[in-house]
């Protein structure tokens, strides 16, 4: 399934905060909340992701966002789902995003594929060894001395970087409530409708509340410009265009 090659994809590399301390019960469920992640992230915009998200070496996962586009708005929902279900334990996740080409994806193992930017994901990753680092950064992928598309046109990494660091810092308020409403404005959902989605009773009001606590105005806003700054990456799938959840 070559349809990927000279295209510009996303990678994020993630593993979870301190996973040998959490229950038994709760790092058996993490593979599973991952894959519900992915799911509910395509129900809401298509085909973002053209493979399930995969777990490997038990606390450590990947995802392939097919458009550059998504990826930030993708890393956090992915964040605030795992968030909102950790059943009351503090369950959290590290990621970095990779921006570039990809040399290859095995079906039904995004973790053992290759190429530019599955390389910068990870290695960005493995330098996030403390809270200064953040807990999500992005990074784009160089190939030296080929002058493709991706290398002319893509945005100020400085610029991106500080974006995605701070939307990664804001995300520490996420937890329980304040995560799943969330999710849903990440999904482009009104308050409304996320309160008619709601696992049990809550008002528009509450909603509101969590949101406004959870830094969502400031996420909006910051997800407005990661996504503008991203348009010159942009593959032109046939994804639901985000312009419709800002």
């Amino acid at each position: 399934m070559d349809f990927y090659k000279g295209q510009c994809l996303a990678v994020i590399t993630g593993d979870f905060i301190r996973f040998s301390d959490l229950d038994v019960s709760v790092r058996r469920r993490m593979p599973q909340v991952i894959i519900e992640a992915g799911s509910s992230l395509c129900e809401a915009f298509g085909p973002v992701m053209p493979f399930d998200a995969d777990v490997f070496r038990g606390d450590g996962w990947q995802a392939v966002i097919i458009n550059p586009v998504s990826a930030l708005r993708a890393a956090l929902f992915f964040r605030a789902y795992i968030r909102s279900a950790a059943e009351g334990q503090k369950v959290d996740t590290r990621m970095a995003i990779g921006i570039g080409p990809v040399d290859y994806v095995p079906p039904g193992n995004v973790a053992a594929g290759d190429g530019p930017a599955y390389r910068a994901s990870g290695k960005l990753l493995e330098k996030m060894n403390s809270p200064r680092q953040g807990r999500l950064r992005c990074a784009f992928a160089n190939r030296r001395g080929q002058e493709n598309e991706i290398q002319q046109c893509k945005p100020d990494q400085d610029l991106v970087d500080a974006v995605v660091r701070l939307t990664g810092d804001i995300g520490d308020r996420w937890h329980g409530r304040r995560a799943l409403a969330i999710t849903g404005a990440l999904k482009g959902w009104s308050q409304a409708r996320i309160a008619e989605n709601w696992p049990g009773r809550i008002s528009r009001q509450a909603v509101g509340q969590h949101l406004e606590r959870g830094g969502w105005h400031a996420v909006s806003h910051a997800l407005g410009v990661f996504e503008r700054k991203m348009v010159c990456c942009n593959n032109d799938m046939s994804s639901k265009p985000l312009k419709e959840a800002l």
